[in-house]
């Protein structure tokens, strides 16, 4: 590994992510957005998954002229989450971030996200705010069931599980302390929602905070659920009942996180009471489960407890 990176006493070392598989429709706005970032000490490191379109090339072209890229391709198709966690493992910055091949960035999202992590030592992650755009990069409504992000900084742990029960979880996408992330469960088994779960784990070592004035365009495609299955290589048994899976994962995270919390219990309590008064939560797990979703509010806490009482 040769990072792009520089040992440098006022700027410290980022690393940007890009894992793609065919990406090439979208690959040269997400890459627009990134070459341009104002801060003066990152690297892009794009892992191709042997894709079979043209992204290879363009890749190859941009890296050509921007000598922060680092480009590393793939014999066969390693599955999504390998190609994840190979831009993560193979950098040493201090600061990590994935990028999506379809997403596109603020110029300023890097310089802020790190500015905010050096002034708080209990931030593990600074996340910029997202807006949802359709394939054609059209805006698209805020999702009906998950309030916008809020800055946690300053809440406690169950505070902060709270927040991101209320928004099923937190987009990943954020710039992240390296060595927290390596401390969570993100070299584990391939999962539909792992960067769900991963937010979950993070919430136990810090807060994460918002940044200001710093869109992030996160495009949502057709059918987006069931190419990432493909890629994951996961077969049909094993994507259903996705949200009592998910629901399960992220209970086992925030009561048994990876930085032990004498608030672990009522973290999960709060958690648990979230899931219960949630419009997207209760229904989901009410479906996946063949439970009567008109119970009351104290009744449904009591099934969802008997449910997380296996992990």
């Amino acid at each position: 590994m040769i990072s792009r990176c520089l040992p440098h006493p006022n700027y410290p070392s980022v690393s940007i992510g890009l894992p793609v598989f065919n990406g090439a429709a979208y690959l040269r706005q997400a890459l627009d957005s990134l070459v341009t970032q104002d801060y003066p000490n990152f690297e892009i490191h794009v892992s191709d998954n042997a894709s079979t379109d043209e992204t290879w090339k363009i890749i190859n072209e941009y890296a050509q002229k921007c000598d922060r890229f680092r480009l590393h391709r793939w014999s066969h198709n390693r599955g999504a989450v390998k190609n994840f966690q190979h831009v993560l493992i193979d950098c040493d910055a201090t600061y990590f971030t994935w990028a999506a091949f379809d997403d596109v960035w603020s110029s300023d999202f890097i310089s802020k996200a790190v500015s905010i992590l050096e002034a708080d030592a209990t931030a593990v992650m600074a996340s910029p705010m997202t807006t949802l755009i359709d394939a054609s990069g059209n805006l698209l409504p805020k999702h009906p069931t998950r309030p916008s992000p809020v800055d946690l900084g300053g809440m406690s742990y169950p505070e902060r599980i709270g927040e991101l029960a209320h928004r099923v979880g937190w987009c990943i996408y954020g710039l992240i302390r390296r060595d927290a992330l390596l401390s969570t469960s993100v070299f584990g088994q391939q999962e539909l929602t792992h960067d769900v779960i991963l937010t979950y784990e993070l919430a136990s070592m810090g807060t994460f905070r918002l940044i200001e004035d710093c869109p992030f365009f996160y495009r949502v495609l057709p059918k987006q659920s069931t190419h990432v299955a493909e890629q994951l290589g996961l077969k049909t048994e094993s994507v259903q009942a996705v949200f009592t899976k998910l629901f399960l994962k992220c209970a086992k995270a925030v009561a048994f996180p990876f930085t032990p919390h004498l608030e672990a219990t009522k973290a999960l309590e709060i958690f648990l009471n979230v899931c219960a008064g949630h419009k997207e939560w209760w229904p989901l797990l009410c479906a996946e489960n063949n439970w009567d979703s008109s119970i009351s509010e104290p009744l449904r806490v009591e099934k969802l407890r008997s449910l997380s009482l296996g992990i």
